[in-house]
């Protein structure tokens, strides 16, 4: 289907307009709370781990809890689903307002238990592009639904640095919780759908059965591994990378960490479009050289201390590993089962952003230690060690399945 016909049938689809608009104002309510959070606690404390931890207790819990995420997936409709967590987020945001003028853990478990929500509700909207959509929009209807998730997180971002200190922790949590609500009633006007799951694939454990359905595809499981590796290695990177660069290495005041994550959302931007419209078959590469060359891409704002060739590579930097990100989450999708998605996506969401904090941690106490640009040149090296590792995984298991399965020998011809 040619771009400009799929993006008119995405635009006059109600359940997509649905999604995007449920993406969107729910991504701002996630943005605004969390960054506001975290500026009021490094104001409060003066230590960044504060700071830090409004982001950690997102993530790092979610690797335990995916099985319940996998189950509720599974046995609740989608709509139902993603119309109750956005509820629960209500709750959650407005007890986080609460809180924050008492103690820190009741602050930092009710930021778990909207990190859980969080990672739910992605993995329902996973499900539910593959519901809703007919199978040549999939891919496409993905890409254009994370331009929604990306717009929200910087308006919100935006929202909350402006409007922290200016009025209280309550009212921002209560604008966060709006945003949540609203999402509610964009998923509410989704058509009814039946639960995805199969009564075999919830008695499984949620390990046990998307590693078996990685293991029967060979692309899937390729697709799957640079997905999880760009959000660990490059996602995480950008964290740290999007203040380090301006204020440290190249000495702009603070506004110059605001024009970076402009010019990293224009690149986001950029790299989503040319998904979505197709690059010509002659400038396509495969997703392991795209990768391969993000790595290389990283270090290169390192190479001066200008501030315009330096922000124009960190451009180009987030355009192709915005690529590389699509293009996985695309084959992801289309060669995944309908009733095996939930349990891939959940599994997608929980490593991957378990391993980005890991990331951001790691990265950032080193960072301290020996400057950015050494810790990127073992980042790197780490991304290039997964292309390796990747790959051959990949040859060894068509190897295995071609032993498995010999082509067929015609009659009569002997085998030299």
């Amino acid at each position: 289907m040619e771009t400009r016909d799929s993006l008119r049938t995405l635009a006059r689809s109600r359940p997509f307009v649905a999604l995007w608009s449920s993406m969107f104002v729910s991504t701002i309510g996630t943005g605004l709370l969390l960054v506001a959070l975290s500026v009021a606690y490094y104001q409060r404390s003066g230590e960044a781990l504060a700071a830090g931890l409004v982001f950690a207790a997102q993530f790092l819990p979610l690797i335990v809890l995916m099985p319940i995420a996998t189950r509720l997936c599974d046995r609740l409709p989608t709509r139902t689903l993603m119309v109750r967590l956005d509820l629960v987020s209500v709750v959650a945001s407005l007890g986080i307002g609460v809180a924050f003028g008492a103690a820190f853990l009741p602050v930092f478990l009710l930021l778990v238990a909207r990190g859980f929500l969080e990672m739910t509700t992605k993995s329902a909207r996973g499900v539910a592009i593959k519901t809703y959509l007919p199978d040549e929009l999939v891919e496409r209807g993905n890409t254009l639904l994370n331009s929604a998730y990306f717009l929200g997180s910087t308006a919100g971002g935006l929202v909350g640095g402006m409007v922290i200190g200016r009025v209280p922790v309550v009212v921002v949590a209560a604008l966060a919780s709006v945003g949540f609500a609203v999402s509610a009633a964009c998923c509410r006007a989704l058509p009814p759908a039946p639960a995805p799951g199969s009564g075999a694939g919830v008695a499984s454990g949620v390990w046990r059965r998307s590693l078996g359905v990685l293991r029967r595809d060979t692309e899937l499981t390729r697709a799957f591994s640079y997905l999880v590796a760009t959000v660990v290695l490059f996602q995480g990177v950008n964290q740290i990378a999007r203040v380090w660069l301006p204020l440290t290495w190249l000495g702009t005041p603070a506004s110059g960490a605001a024009w970076l994550e402009a010019v990293s959302v224009s690149g986001i931007v950029a790299g989503m479009v040319l998904v979505m419209v197709g690059l010509p078959a002659r400038w396509r590469l495969p997703t392991r050289l795209l990768f391969a060359l993000t790595a290389g891409l990283m270090l290169v704002p390192f190479a001066t201390h200008r501030t315009v060739p330096a922000f124009a590579s960190y451009f180009v930097y987030t355009m192709v590993f915005e690529i590389v990100y699509l293009v996985a989450f695309g084959v992801v999708l289309a060669r995944t089962d309908q009733g095996d998605l939930p349990a891939v996506m959940v599994l997608f969401y929980g490593v991957a952003f378990s391993g980005m904090t890991v990331t951001v941690i790691a990265v950032g106490a080193l960072t301290d230690r020996y400057g950015l640009p050494a810790v990127l040149l073992a980042v790197a090296t780490v991304a290039l060690a997964t292309v390796v590792g990747t790959e051959r995984r990949a040859r060894r298991a068509a190897d295995r399945a071609a032993v498995v399965a010999p082509p067929d020998i015609p009659q009569g011809a002997r085998p030299s």
